[in-house]
C-alpha cells in the first residue's frame, strides 16, 4: 500500500512540475478584447501543435485596484497544427466570448 501512496505522490508532483513549466511559457501570439477582460495566448508545445487559450482577467476585492491575474477558460482551450488556425480560432474566441 505504501508504495502505491509513494507512486502516486510522485505522480502528482511530476504534474505539479509540469504544470509550473507550463505556465512559464512565453505565448507565441497574445491578443486582449476592447476592455482586457479576456486574453487570448497561442503557444506552440514540444510536439509542434499550436495551443489556443482564452483567459479572462480575475480580481480580488480586498487587494488594490491594479491587483488581477488571467485565468484559463479550461472549456476553451484548443489545438490546432498551423499558426495561422490557430489564429483563426483565436480571432472567433475573443469574438464569442465579448
Amino acid at each position: 500500500m505504501q508504495l502505491d501512496g509513494a507512486n502516486h505522490v510522485k505522480r502528482r508532483l511530476h504534474q505539479i512540475h509540469v504544470r509550473r513549466a507550463r505556465m512559464r511559457e512565453q505565448p507565441v501570439y497574445e491578443q486582449y478584447s476592447d476592455d482586457k477582460s479576456y486574453k487570448l495566448e497561442i503557444h506552440q508545445r514540444a510536439d509542434g501543435l499550436y495551443e489556443v487559450r482564452a483567459r479572462r482577467k480575475i480580481t480580488d476585492e480586498y487587494m488594490g485596484n491594479d491587483w488581477f491575474e488571467y485565468t484559463n477558460l479550461h472549456d476553451m482551450m484548443h489545438l490546432t497544427d498551423t499558426l495561422q488556425s490557430a489564429l483563426q480560432i483565436g480571432g472567433e474566441l475573443l469574438r464569442n466570448l465579448i
